[in-house]
């Protein structure tokens, strides 16, 4: 799944790079304002839950201001940094991990307990959320979103592959099936 993220963020950042400048930072009263505030969002959250909450180290956190991003390459910079620092967490990550319980703490009301994998899975809805948004705000400027289907995302990983993957490749065979009829 952050592998298809990866592949869909590095997708929009392509649109927004098409895109004159002042129509990437053009308030359009969404969420957080314009296309790069909400793309940037987007990265403040996986280093927050990510690279922060799930490593214990929230009080290193530095938060980013949006219009210290000036340009497209600033902005791909970051998300190659931020995709890096995931990736090799991700890579490091072991099955027992996943049900450790990490306290999330607000500043505005009393903290959570969520297991790694519930802080992962919020990462993703996240990022989901706001791709959505940026779909919506895309489409209200005549321009078209890029393709984030699954099936989009399993066609693009199996480019260079010898043997195709496929969505069904871990499902155990139905013992009643066969390939030849009696």
């Amino acid at each position: 799944m952050f592998e298809y993220n990866r592949l869909v963020r590095s997708s929009f950042l392509d649109v927004l790079a098409e895109l004159p400048w002042s129509e990437v930072v053009t308030d359009r009263e969404a969420s957080f304002y314009s296309l790069r505030n909400i793309f940037l969002h987007t990265l403040d959250v996986e280093e927050l839950l990510i690279h922060h909450l799930l490593q214990g180290t929230l009080q290193n956190r530095i938060r980013h201001s949006f219009d210290d991003f000036n340009d497209i390459e600033s902005i791909r910079n970051r998300t190659i940094e931020t995709d890096r620092k995931t990736e090799i967490f991700l890579e490091n990550l072991t099955p027992d991990r996943l049900n450790k319980i990490i306290e999330f703490p607000f500043e505005d009301r009393p903290s959570v307990l969520l297991t790694v994998e519930d802080v992962l899975v919020q990462n993703l809805t996240e990022q989901l959320h706001h791709r959505g948004e940026l779909i919506g705000l895309l489409w209200q400027m005549d321009i078209e979103p890029p393709n984030m289907e699954w099936l989009w995302y399993v066609d693009e990983a199996n480019h260079g592959r010898t043997e195709k993957r496929t969505l069904t490749s871990n499902r155990p065979k139905n013992p009643k099936s066969s390939t030849s009829q009696q």
